[in-house]
């Protein structure tokens, strides 16, 4: 059997890390590519990207999210034509712009992971996951779609326990444009953070559980 791996930078070191998978290919000939176009960024930006991290990590949780959208870069979210017939944005653009921001957040030392889960057993996967005893871990939607989903995956008995038990702080962030008003704090869980965007994505404001709300300009 003939593996074809030619879209794969560097691919002789990630051929048994679990993120290939088999695409399909003519009779006797299999081609690997990775399981999702998340995956294939964040491998291209690790190796070929030129990011600048932060000299010291941020104090809080809640820090590390504020600084996130901060560092977000405005003119990516304007011009990128990865939208559906609505005109939004996928939730998978959000996904990377949140990890390319947060690369720059945390230090050289400290990587934020994407899609853990199975090593927690779980048979589930939140997006983002910070280790280095931080333990933080991060579910990201957009325009609250399949919110109440998460939500239970989060509560005692859900599929994410497994992950939780691992976990010292959790937040599902609901990303949704200006015209989407963010709920009652009543019908607010109280992991649920809501970032309400500007038309013209030049800045955001944060809602946080507990109603407190932070306006934030993007770089």
């Amino acid at each position: 059997l003939k593996i074809q791996t030619n879209r794969i930078p560097c691919n002789g070191q990630i051929i048994k890390t679990n993120v290939l998978v088999d695409i399909g290919g003519k009779i006797g000939h299999s081609v690997l590519d990775f399981s999702a176009l998340l995956l294939r960024a964040i491998y291209l930006q690790n190796h070929f990207g030129n990011v600048v991290r932060s000299k010291s990590p941020p104090k809080t949780f809640k820090d590390f999210i504020k600084s996130v959208f901060t560092n977000m870069n405005p003119k990516i979210l304007q011009n990128s034509k990865d939208k559906g017939k609505d005109g939004r944005l996928f939730e998978r653009v959000w996904q990377m712009e949140f990890y390319h921001a947060s690369l720059q957040v945390l230090p050289k030392d400290i990587y934020p992971s994407v899609d853990v889960g199975k090593v927690f057993g779980s048979k589930e996967y939140v997006d983002f996951y910070v280790n280095d005893k931080r333990h933080w871990a991060i579910e990201l939607l957009r325009d609250r779609v399949k919110l109440n989903e998460h939500q239970q995956r989060l509560q005692r008995g859900g599929i994410y326990v497994p992950i939780l038990k691992h976990t010292k702080q959790y937040a599902i962030i609901n990303i949704q444009n200006s015209k989407m008003k963010a709920p009652e704090s009543e019908k607010r869980r109280r992991n649920d953070i809501y970032v309400i965007c500007d038309e013209n994505f030049e800045s955001v404001q944060l809602i946080y559980p507990n109603g407190n709300k932070k306006d934030i300009r993007l770089l």
